[in-house]
């Protein structure tokens, strides 16, 4: 099985390309977002890999707290990814019984995880980065179109931002491709080309 990996921080446009490039190589599609819900679901309230799983509890924390410290939180978002990670080669393996590809997406993933799982299967990744920290805050607030605003959102949208860019400079260094998110319109076929999958 080849392993097609988007990660970048939120807001970047991973997920609707994740489910382009799936359909366009008809294979499978796992979203990381599902890996780390089971995570924090299945962890046990009040124990100390909940806490490091449940970032946004953590940003509202901060935000309540005050004042908020965005290295700190940067941190605890590594932290969660890593544990993400550990639990893949359990879950790729067995997706690997049902998909010749399969598009794997999310935030949680790191290029030094992406290394990992590369010692083992063949994977290919592309990071999607987005500069300017008004378009993540403007993304995230379309996703959450008609909440009432809370005082933890700029907080995590500049989380988000930060991620980001501590992801983009990480591929950078590690030798991976990193691409502008915009325009959203050409993302696909420049994650083919950049992934080695693109449409003839």
């Amino acid at each position: 099985m080849t392993v097609f990996a988007i990660g970048g921080g939120a807001g970047v446009g991973k997920t609707t390309a994740a489910r382009a490039l799936a359909a366009r190589l008809g294979a499978g599609w796992l979203q990381l977002d599902t890996v780390w819900l089971a995570l924090l679901e299945g962890a046990e309230p009040g124990s100390a890999r909940r806490d490091a799983l449940d970032v946004r509890s953590a940003v509202r924390g901060a935000v309540r707290a005050g004042p908020v410290d965005p290295d700190a939180l940067l941190a605890r978002q590594i932290a969660a990814g890593g544990l993400v990670e550990e639990v893949l080669p359990t879950v790729l393996a067995f997706e690997a019984a049902a998909h010749r590809h399969l598009v794997i997406d999310g935030s949680w993933l790191t290029p030094a995880g992406v290394a990992r799982l590369a010692a083992d299967l063949p994977v290919r990744a592309a990071y999607l980065h987005e500069a300017d920290p008004v378009a993540v805050r403007r993304a995230m607030d379309t996703r959450r179109a008609g909440a009432h605003p809370r005082p933890w959102h700029d907080a995590m949208a500049h989380l988000a931002w930060t991620y980001g860019q501590w992801v983009a400079e990480q591929a950078q260094a590690a030798g991976q491709p990193v691409l502008p998110a915009r325009p959203f319109a050409t993302a696909l076929d420049r994650l083919g080309v950049a992934l080695g999958c693109a449409a003839d």
